[in-house]
């Protein structure tokens, strides 16, 4: 049993903040070329040093500006979720909640989007598994280049 690593980052709850399913009633299927996809993260950490709850946002978006765009439909939903990290690991919640919180977030937003589009009488939207650590890297990558752009 002492060979058993103990799981550092405990997930607490999450709750969904939001859900928006508008229907483009003016779309034109033999225009479309297909759906647009964003995903936002936003971490909120303790404000004191010794605390080891923090939280982590997860919204994903599909079909920004709808009409304009010639989309089917505009789905958000944003989800919370409240985490716990092992005092032990707390120089690393950073990484924890960028990476690990986010991972264990995304099944429930996907089975939001899915379920909300399939309620809607619509094909459902099943968003494949993703890579939460290479789309968080390729997210500061971007952040870094844009930085670097301003700094010039």
């Amino acid at each position: 049993m002492d060979n058993i690593s103990k799981c550092v980052l405990k997930f607490n709850k999450y709750d969904v903040n939001k859900i928006l399913f508008v229907k483009n009633v003016k779309f034109r299927k033999e225009e479309f070329k297909g759906l647009d996809l964003n995903i936002d993260t936003n971490f909120n950490y303790p404000k004191n040093a010794e605390d080891n709850l923090f939280t982590v946002t997860l919204k994903i978006e599909i079909g920004n500006d709808a009409e304009k765009n010639n989309y089917p439909f505009n789905i958000v939903t944003e989800i919370v979720g409240f985490f716990e990290l092992d005092k032990s690991e707390l120089d690393k919640m950073k990484q924890f909640a960028e990476i690990n919180a986010v991972s264990i977030l995304f099944p429930y937003a996907r089975a939001l989007i899915t379920t909300t589009t399939a309620n809607a009488n619509i094909p459902p939207v099943v968003l494949p598994p993703m890579n939460i650590a290479a789309m968080i890297e390729n997210k500061n990558k971007e952040k870094a280049g844009d930085n670097e752009k301003c700094d010039k």
